[in-house]
């Protein structure tokens, strides 16, 4: 039984008040990725796990250690409480997910030869 049990659960997501440990703290999965699958299904948690794979390939291939370490740290988070989607951490991850495909698509602007000549 569970999400598992049915093609309609596994794609679109699993109510939450049906799973008896997690109908005990109030529906609360106490997990953003189990949270994410009951909302949206399948679908938006790969692509979730699809832009954080990239990024962190990103942060490692440019040495971005830093910025790998806090997204490490909110995937982390995230695992611990439903702290990422629709809540605090939200706005760090999109940040943190998004700005390997805004760097890429501006890399000549933030050189730091472009700079010097906005300067002078």
């Amino acid at each position: 039984r569970g999400a598992l049990s049915s093609p309609k659960y596994l794609l679109l997501g699993y109510p939450l008040k049906k799973i008896a440990l997690i109908a005990r703290f109030n529906g609360n999965p106490h997990n953003s990725f189990i949270l994410l699958h009951a909302i949206g299904g399948i679908i938006p948690l790969a692509l979730f796990f699809l832009f954080f794979v990239r990024s962190a390939i990103f942060y490692l291939k440019n040495k971005s250690y830093i910025a790998l370490l806090m997204l490490m740290v909110v995937f982390v988070r995230g695992m611990t409480d439903k702290f990422i989607f629709g809540q605090y951490g939200m706005p760090v991850l999109i940040f943190l997910v998004m700005y390997p495909y805004y760097a890429k698509k501006h890399s000549d602007y933030w050189q730091r030869e472009s700079i010097v000549r906005c300067i002078i």
